[in-house]
């Protein structure tokens, strides 16, 4: 397949103002400048760019929108006992496969290619990995690494299951990945995880494979952890050897200097999610010093919305703002976290199987075409400017192609039928709802 007459973000600091791609066997074989000698679809001056990939997400969120729940939390422990815990505990086969495809379709409809998701649904743990892989992958036809967040705020018997999930999970995603799906081992956080339990985590994850936890994200975390352990919460994760290659951590906003020394020295992969930080009122994370590190700072949005260039431009801002810095950070810095270090995460997960993020030979054919007229001078040394301040505003996706097949076109997403869905899903959220509230 050739495609042609497109404006192309190759990713690597070239813009092609008017270019072709070539692709074969889901991989991007050629990319060119002018007119090819023979094409399949002309893209009209559209433009191209890699697929974004959201590194950290709750897709079973995906049915609260609206939901009317009376509840007046003054800490971050209280919003997780008030609403989301009450939440997941209500979640059915159902209700959990609902949110994962309307979800993954707002993903597709907003440029996103690759889905991390950090799951739970303690009212239906065994299995629920499995509807989220049928409805992200299986249906819309995305690529996503998927895990079970085992805690045992609800009893062993459930942390138990949790732990037996993940590893059914991992056990899948090792034979039959192919690409499309791959597997963390999920853990909710360091305060809500006893020894007992991370020694069970821990003695059973195989070592190729990387944990996903929330770090820090409230005060909650470091109290419980130094209280019960004498240890911050990065020292404990690290001496249960959970900071390993390949490790996901989330959040980060209470963190000392030498528990980013730690992380910096384990090579994790941390993901910032400022949108999600801001509506729950904890904070966020200090990038800058991050940055200075040398960690790798990726983004996601934690189920908050899926629209994941409106987290980058917040990202952005939000350093300035906390800061009261106009120079806190560049826009190059914040920009690498979903342009680069997002892409270098999953081609990590993959393990070489592929390359991601550019649009070059040898890479996957995971593109989005946007409509986009640019107001001013358009070239590769203002794009991010262009990204963040005008794209991100309002991102029209004309089409959306993972491994060279289109999953959307026209701004319509091919695999599903988008109005059946969330008719249905309407319908699933009014029972979710009607549950919650009544266990409120």
């Amino acid at each position: 397949m050739i495609l042609s007459n497109a404006v192309i973000w190759t990713n690597d600091g070239k813009l092609i103002e008017k270019g072709w791609i070539k692709i074969d066997n889901g991989l991007i074989t050629d990319v060119g400048e002018g007119t090819p000698s023979s094409a399949d679809l002309d893209l009209k001056g559209k433009l191209v760019l890699p697929g974004f990939v959201n590194l950290h997400s709750h897709l079973y969120s995906g049915l609260v929108r609206g939901m009317p729940l009376d509840v007046s939390p003054h800490s971050f422990l209280e919003i997780l006992e008030d609403i989301w815990w009450k939440l997941d505990l209500c979640l059915d086969e159902e209700s959990v496969y609902y949110s994962a495809l309307v979800g993954g379709i707002e993903s597709i409809k907003s440029g996103v290619t690759a889905i991390v998701d950090h799951h739970a649904s303690y009212g239906c743990v065994r299995g629920s990995l499995l509807l989220l892989k049928r409805a992200l992958v299986d249906e819309l036809g995305m690529r996503a690494d998927l895990c079970y967040e085992v805690s045992d705020r609800c009893g062993r018997e459930k942390a138990e299951e949790a732990v037996e999930e993940n590893l059914s999970f991992i056990e899948l995603s090792l034979k039959e990945g192919k690409g499309y799906f791959k597997a963390h081992f999920g853990l909710h956080a360091s305060f809500t995880l006893s020894d007992e339990t991370l020694q069970a985590c821990v003695g059973s994850a195989p070592e190729s494979i990387g944990f996903h936890i929330h770090l820090a994200e409230g005060s909650e975390d470091q109290r419980d952890s130094i209280e019960k352990y004498d240890l911050r919460a990065v020292e404990r994760l690290d001496r249960w050897g959970i900071l390993r290659r390949n490790t996901i951590v989330v959040h980060g906003i209470d963190l000392s200097a030498d528990e980013k020394d730690i992380l910096a020295s384990r090579g994790v992969f941390f993901v910032h999610c400022p949108q999600s930080n801001m509506n729950n009122g904890v904070g966020t994370a200090d990038l800058s010093s991050m940055f200075n590190r040398g960690i790798k700072v990726c983004l996601g949005n934690d189920g908050y919305g899926f629209n994941i260039l409106n987290d980058l431009r917040v990202a952005f801002l939000l350093q300035k703002h906390e800061k009261r810095d106009f120079n806190a950070v560049s826009l190059k810095e914040v920009s690498d976290t979903l342009l680069r270090n997002n892409y270098k995460a999953l081609e990590s997960f993959w393990e070489g199987e592929l390359k991601f993020g550019k649009i070059a030979p040898g890479y996957a054919a995971d593109m989005i075409v946007i409509e986009y007229e640019p107001p001013t001078p358009f070239s590769a040394e203002n794009f991010l400017g262009h990204l963040i301040f005008g794209i991100a505003d309002n991102i029209k996706v004309d089409k959306v192609m993972v491994g060279g097949k289109f999953l959307l076109d026209n701004g319509k997403v091919l695999n599903v039928d988008e109005e059946k869905v969330f008719s249905e899903a309407r319908k699933v959220a009014e029972r979710l709802w009607k549950k919650v509230i009544e266990d409120a």
